[in-house]
């Protein structure tokens, strides 16, 4: 018999799911050759020496995992939407108590309700995330005993778009999100973050063709935060406002010179008033027809000096390089709700993971990514990525920090093979409290065969090698055979 705690789950579920698709039946009659449905089914079968992630008395087990899901795309004159999901069924062989199912929702939608005017906004993503603990606990992805919640976020909203002639364009939007926790089947012992409902209102006018070679910008934003009461922190409601000029003076076609001045409140009470105030930014963009792009900016906000910046180097069709620096000043669930939907190819991503400890608090952030994409000859792909996350709480004067390295290498072997190589290592650079760092690293390589069009099988390995100041080593190997069918 089912406990409350997923009866709850699954309802919320539908009602989460039924937002994407309801946007689809807003759209009325899709023609078909803009639309691309694709269901599927899946099972796989692994063999792990550690099922229960234990640094002694490791259990070995075999577990058979049941997929099914669906990736919707559609693109018309009206609507544009993509919504993937998938339900995982793991079923532990000699640990039943683990069985349970598994959610993957990341959907994106945009319907034009009046023609070049309004636009009804919606997104939602549903996943199983860990919450105290830092890099991967598991070799796989599977339901695990604990500090694992289900993490919904969803959000949906007008946004209403007008030019100005050729002088000006404006933007005035509207969000109501939601970011909510639950216990998964198996981890009921985990004490979920606070659901949040998120009011996020922005206007924004951005200078218009009139405009070449002195650009402008104005921007408002006001956030209305409400936090429920949870197991780890009471209920609290507050208000962040922003206001910001921004211009850029273009010297000549690669160089332009760029300014912002604004001023930031929030009443969040577990923040500090050097947040707030007057900021300012001053900096340049440096531009080289499709080689560079790259924007670098000095100045002081939240009560320091801080460089942010954003850069692309693409050396060639086959190579790039990102890099992107920024400080902000949110909760882990503003953080989240806020997060882009799609990656800079256009494709759905997991909004909701981190490899930080999941906070109530709201923290100074700062963000330094690295990536490092390359193509050789159409068969290899390569990619590289860093990420180091500090954060600073105000409310005890105490940091952390976590950094990531990945890599991942893909090759074509023949035209029905490909095969798959990739490293994860997250460690805990800087903790709030001593003897608690955090390291885990993550190998894996799969061997895949397209049988047909709609038909693929696979192999893999995965190593788990898990570290924590005062706790056993959790070391875990797994082995699994996939077969996935597409209709």
């Amino acid at each position: 018999m089912p406990s409350p705690t997923y009866s709850q789950i699954t309802l919320r579920e539908l009602l989460v799911a039924g937002t994407g698709l309801a946007v689809v039946l807003l759209s009325g009659a899709v023609a078909l050759a803009d639309t691309t449905f694709v269901p599927f089914a899946e099972v796989e079968e692994s063999i792990t020496d550690n099922a229960r992630s234990t640094g002694s008395g490791e259990e070995a087990d075999l577990i058979n995992t049941l997929s099914s899901g669906f990736a919707l795309d559609t693109e018309t004159k009206r609507a544009d939407i993509s919504i993937d999901y998938e339900i995982s069924r793991d079923i532990y062989t000699d640990n039943s108590d683990l069985n349970g199912n598994r959610h993957k929702l990341n959907s994106d939608a945009a319907f034009e309700l009046v023609e070049d005017w309004v636009t009804l906004n919606g997104r939602a993503a549903i996943s199983e995330e860990q919450i105290n603990q830092t890099g991967s606990s598991t070799a796989t992805e599977r339901t695990t005993s604990q500090d694992t919640a289900r993490i919904f976020n969803y959000g949906v909203g007008p946004t209403v778009a007008h030019d100005i002639g050729r002088w000006a364009s404006t933007e005035l939007s509207y969000e109501y999100g939601v970011v909510d926790s639950k216990k998964t089947d198996t981890s009921a012992n985990t004490t979920v973050p606070q659901k949040t409902t998120i009011h996020d209102f922005a206007w924004a006018m951005d200078s218009g063709p009139k405009f070449s070679k002195l650009t402008w910008g104005l921007n408002a934003s006001f956030q209305d935060v409400d936090k429920e009461g949870s197991e780890s922190a009471a209920g609290t409601t507050y208000h962040e406002t922003n206001y910001e000029g921004e211009t850029a003076y273009n010297f000549t076609n690669t160089v332009a010179g760029t300014l912002r001045i604004g001023h930031d409140n929030n009443t969040d009470p577990t923040t500090t008033d050097d947040y707030d105030g007057v900021y300012g930014f001053i900096g340049t963009k440096l531009t080289f027809v499709d080689k560079l792009e790259a924007t670098v900016e000095v100045g002081e906000r939240f009560g320091g000096t801080l460089v942010e910046a954003e850069v692309k180097y693409t050396p060639s069709s086959r190579t790039s390089v990102e890099f992107s620096l920024g400080t902000d000043v949110q909760s882990e669930q503003e953080r989240i709700a806020s997060a882009t939907t799609t990656d800079a190819d256009g494709n759905l991503v997991d909004v909701n993971s981190s490899d930080s400890e999941f906070t109530e608090l709201t923290t100074k952030t700062q963000t330094m990514g690295l990536t490092f994409n390359h193509s050789r000859n159409d068969r290899t792909d390569f990619e590289l990525g860093l990420e180091v996350q500090s954060r600073e709480f105000s409310q005890d004067n105490t940091e952390d920090s976590t950094g990531t390295l990945s890599a991942s290498v893909s090759h074509l072997m023949t035209r029905q093979m490909t095969a798959v190589v990739s490293a994860s290592y997250t460690d805990t650079l800087e903790t709030r409290t001593a003897n608690s760092d955090e390291a885990s690293l993550l190998l894996s390589g799969s061997l895949s065969y397209n049988h047909s069009d709609t038909l693929t099988s696979s192999v893999g390995y995965s190593f788990l090698d898990r570290r924590e100041d005062g706790a056993e080593t959790v070391q875990e190997n797994v082995l699994m055979m996939t077969l996935r069918k597409s209709f």
